[in-house]
């Protein structure tokens, strides 16, 4: 599984296959096949956070970590896709 972040605020869980080129018929149906979920946060006010990485924990192989720009950290269940809990730390400017 591959675990990927990017500044259009989408983080995305991906599995691996054996490719050959005949699978697929187009792009879509290769990214419906790999993509197994996403995972969003979003602020009070409906905008979507930025991450800037994301990690497994290796604790609970169903858990993530991910962390975002705005300082804040998520725990997700990479089983149902929902926020677990978040710590958002108060930085001195």
């Amino acid at each position: 599984m591959l675990l990927s972040v990017s500044a259009d605020t989408s983080v995305k869980l991906w599995k691996s296959f054996d490719y050959t080129p005949d699978s697929f018929e187009n792009a879509d149906q290769f990214t419906n096949h790999c993509l197994m979920g996403s995972f969003v946060k979003k602020r009070d006010s409906g905008l979507q956070e930025v991450p800037t990485s994301a990690s497994w924990v290796p604790s609970h192989p169903n858990m993530l970590v991910i962390s975002y720009k705005n300082p804040l950290f998520c725990l997700f269940d990479r089983v149902t896709g929902r926020s677990k809990g978040h710590v958002k730390i108060d930085t001195d400017p």
